[in-house]
């Protein structure tokens, strides 16, 4: 379900062409939206885009359209020539937040997988897929986690069995958890650390647990401060509107475990096989969530179908 919800919401933004990026890249992936006004606008979205790209990247509005009632602007991001786009809410609330990278750049695991095809990249954007998340108790009383993005659309879904896919991953040790403590905690404000455990996924990663007074969240983080995947407990009066009422409206009679706001990180690789592009959306585990060979595949035998 992941690819095929993710693909749509990246209809919002467009490809963009190979960048180059420092160890932890432009944008600040853990900053929340500080510029949500009561009716948001343009220039409240172009001070989004500033807030979360710093001085290091130029971004500037490019389209704009509505989405379920809500307005929605297509930005384009510059940094030394390379190109990635980005789209967010007229209130400031992140959707998709491209970010040029450069093979050396990318998560272990994600490079891993872009050498599969023995090319190298042509291109590779870095994906920060805004979300927020709500977790109810389900059937059975099994817990399910909703993703919506900042219009109120559900993106995904997840079972306690994909929740609990981590919940046996080693302890890091004494020295790791006491660098991997102060490094999460200067990144994310008023939480505590519950522990500190490897990343099963993403080597060189750890996977953070940690609480606040709103709820419990985690954060999959390094020593350098490169957040891959991240989730921040907040109340729900703190949610934008549209997600407050598809809230009311999808999940009315559920009961609320826990609500987060996060990120989640794909990597849009695209390589030259054979003569043909070829585009990878790659997570930062090095998960393959979705592969144009599979479209141009089925494009390629239509011509032995009978007619």
């Amino acid at each position: 379900m992941r690819a095929t919800l993710f693909c749509a919401a990246l209809a919002f933004a467009g490809a963009a062409a190979i960048g180059f990026s420092s160890d932890k890249g432009p944008a600040n992936n853990t900053r929340a939206p500080e510029v949500r006004g009561e009716h948001g606008g343009h220039e409240v979205a172009e001070q989004a885009l500033r807030n979360y790209y710093g001085p290091t990247a130029k971004a500037h509005i490019t389209s704009e359209f509505e989405v379920d009632g809500v307005h929605v602007f297509n930005a384009s991001v510059d940094r030394d020539g390379a190109r990635a786009e980005a789209t967010l809410t007229a209130k400031g609330d992140y959707i998709t937040m491209g970010v040029p990278e450069a093979m050396n750049t990318i998560t272990p695991a994600a490079a891993d997988t872009a050498q599969l095809f023995k090319t190298p990249p042509t291109s590779i954007i870095r994906e920060d897929i805004h979300a927020f998340y709500v977790t109810v108790k389900g059937p059975e009383n099994r817990p399910s986690t909703f993703e919506f993005d900042a219009t109120g659309r559900v993106r995904d879904v997840k079972t306690s069995e994909e929740l609990r896919a981590d919940a046996n991953a080693p302890r890091a040790n004494a020295a790791q958890s006491r660098r991997m403590t102060d490094v999460t905690m200067q990144r994310f404000s008023g939480i505590q650390v519950e522990g500190v455990l490897i990343a099963l996924h993403n080597p060189g990663y750890f996977n953070v647990p940690f609480h606040n007074q709103h709820g419990r969240g985690w954060a999959i983080i390094n020593e350098q401060n490169d957040v891959a995947e991240w989730r921040y407990p907040e109340p729900i009066d703190k949610l934008p509107e549209p997600v407050r009422r598809a809230i009311d409206h999808d999940l009315r009679g559920d009961r609320i475990l826990n609500i987060e706001q996060g990120a989640s990180r794909l990597y849009r690789i695209t390589q030259n096989v054979n003569g043909e592009d070829l585009v990878m959306l790659v997570n930062s585990a090095g998960g393959i969530d979705w592969i144009s060979s599979r479209e141009l595949h089925r494009a390629s035998l239509r011509q032995f179908q009978p007619r």
